[in-house]
């Protein structure tokens, strides 16, 4: 074998070596044998049957007990005979390998054992000493004396190779000296200069009048803020297409929609600060979450018609109860859940249904028309919507307590105060109301943030009862002509809004999910608040943050 050539071979052995030990494995039988090459000429390192991880627990078991040992003769080192492999026995065995393909000769046949000596450089010619050295650098009887890893060797070979076959000096070009022939200079006539001058021969260069500094910087400024422009509507209605699948293009002449689609792309950056976690799962829309009492837990309902706990800790999919519903709330001791399932074009009404977390056995059902349900804080009543109404039953017996009225529209969430004397309300008619318990008393009204067209659905109080959270529906607006009042609503960028109950001011705002917000849920410690989406995943934002940046 010729220099260039084991040079070459050494590299892509050592490459291939680098990517091993890379992900903390070690070969433990390189030879000769074990090295193949493809008709292209590449080489390829087989026979990983004897490969060993390398982690901490196989150097502990190095340290206090034998390992299985892999022994070649002629190419295992000393260490790994005695089953206390490491990295660097597989560069001994490499500089064994390459002594035999240089040779031609079995590094057993190579060895003095009368005097302990590898004698081999004298079996070989033409190969330049340094190359010979890196070969006796690999096969150093101590693993300690050997490179510390594939790079050392890498640059070893760089260095090598630059000595050998340094790079080509550049040849200096001399100047070219052009010699240059005086031409014989013709003087005119001054009849034929005035004749040339009156057939326009003879032309003076007008100088160009200067442009006005002023009159340059509006120029400037023009082109700078067209290519901005451009540049700007790119960047913001490209993220609002990938993201909200919303062309704007198909409604071009309402420029409102610009101004509506920049303000949605910065609140999802100034959003992105205050996003926790990302969980996904389900394959359908998900409903509803809701925490577990003990903050361990996260549930959540899915058109999919399934109920999933998530450890909310890691994310992790604990359990997951198939059936007919959508949307799940917790009850204050953990220990049940109710679901219920949203009516559909085949469903008049569909029932609570309360459940065994454990074991998801079904305990009670709620007959009636109903979407959102909510737990009292004693466990003692359950508050579900129907229609413009809210209803609280007795959970123990299923009887109906009292009937809330006073929205306008159609009652999508509802939720108790932490103390369980109030009870919000969300609904579609653009409010969010308190409700008093015990009389019934409507003594509150939440409206939407200005600047937007909104409906507030989907609600939570914070643990301390201070703030409120809930889902506003963003829509777009266009019109179909100048004089036309005609609204067009199109679902894009539902934001989460945060109110401070005592004065109605909404103190925050959050975008994120790339279709409609159906549920939100505050942690019991009141630091995290999870959201549920259309686009099948949940989000956890860190909400302390944005009570101390909206207070």
């Amino acid at each position: 074998m010729h220099q260039k050539q084991a040079l070459n071979w050494l590299r892509e052995v050592t490459l291939i070596l680098d990517k091993i030990h890379q992900q903390n494995w070690f070969h433990r039988d390189i030879k000769p044998a074990n090295i193949m090459k493809r008709n292209n000429g590449k080489l390829v390192l087989i026979d990983f049957g004897t490969a060993r991880e390398e982690t901490q627990t196989y150097y502990q078991k190095v340290k206090g007990e034998s390992i299985t040992g892999i022994n070649s003769p002629g190419y295992t080192p000393n260490e790994q005979q005695h089953g206390q492999a490491v990295v660097q026995s597989d560069f001994f065995a490499l500089g064994r390998t390459f002594v035999h393909l240089l040779t031609g000769k079995h590094p057993s046949d190579l060895y003095d054992a009368l005097n302990d000596e590898f004698k081999w450089r004298g079996e070989i010619k033409d190969i330049d000493p340094l190359f010979l050295d890196l070969i006796d650098h690999l096969m150093q009887r101590l693993p300690k004396h050997r490179p510390k890893n594939t790079r050392v060797i890498l640059e070893k070979l760089d260095e090598i190779e630059k000595k050998i076959n340094p790079p080509p000096k550049p040849i200096k070009k001399q100047p070219q000296v052009i010699a240059k022939i005086p031409q014989p200079t013709v003087k005119q006539k001054p009849s034929q200069v005035i004749s040339n001058k009156s057939q326009g021969v003879i032309k003076k260069k007008t100088p160009k009048k200067k442009e006005h500094i002023f009159v340059r910087v509006i120029k400037t400024g023009l082109i700078s803020t067209s290519i901005f422009g451009v540049l700007a509507f790119i960047l913001v209605e490209g993220y609002v297409l990938f993201k909200y699948k919303y062309n704007i293009l198909k409604n071009f002449t309402y420029p409102i929609n610009l101004l509506y689609d920049f303000k949605l792309l910065s609140s999802d950056i100034r959003s992105s600060r205050f996003l926790h976690k990302t969980i996904r799962g389900h394959f359908k829309s998900v409903n509803s979450v809701a925490y577990s009492p003990d903050e361990k837990y996260l549930a959540s309902g899915s058109w999919d018609n399934t109920v999933k706990i998530w450890e909310v800790k890691t994310g992790k999919l604990i359990r997951t109860f198939e059936g007919d519903f959508s949307s799940v709330a917790y009850s204050p001791d953990g220990r049940y859940l109710a679901t219920y399932r949203e009516p559909d074009f085949d469903t008049i009404e569909n029932p609570v249904k309360i459940r065994e977390v454990k074991t998801g056995k079904l305990i009670r059902t709620f007959e009636g028309y109903s979407i959102l349900v909510a737990y009292s804080l004693d466990g003692k009543y359950l508050a579900t919507e129907s229609e413009n109404t809210i209803k609280i039953w007795e959970v123990k017996t299923g009887k109906l307590v009292r009937t809330l009225t006073g929205h306008s529209d159609s009652v999508v969430s509802v939720a108790y105060s932490p103390d369980g004397k109030y009870l919000a309300s969300g609904s579609w008619d653009n409010t969010v109301k308190i409700w008093e318990v015990k009389t019934g008393k409507s003594i509150r009204t939440l409206t939407g943030f200005s600047g937007w067209l909104s409906s507030l659905t989907s609600i939570s109080y914070s643990p301390d009862g201070k703030y409120l959270a809930a889902r506003c529906n963003i829509a777009r607006v266009s019109h179909d002509s100048m004089l036309d009042d005609t609204v067009k609503k199109w679902d894009v960028g539902h934001p989460i809004c945060t109110w401070e109950v005592a004065t109605g001011k909404v103190i925050q705002t959050l975008t994120g999910h790339a279709s409609n917000i159906n549920s939100v849920a505050y942690s019991p410690d009141g630091k995290y608040l999870a959201s549920s989406s259309s686009d099948r995943q949940i989000k956890i934002w860190r909400v302390e943050q944005i009570t101390c940046v909206g207070a």
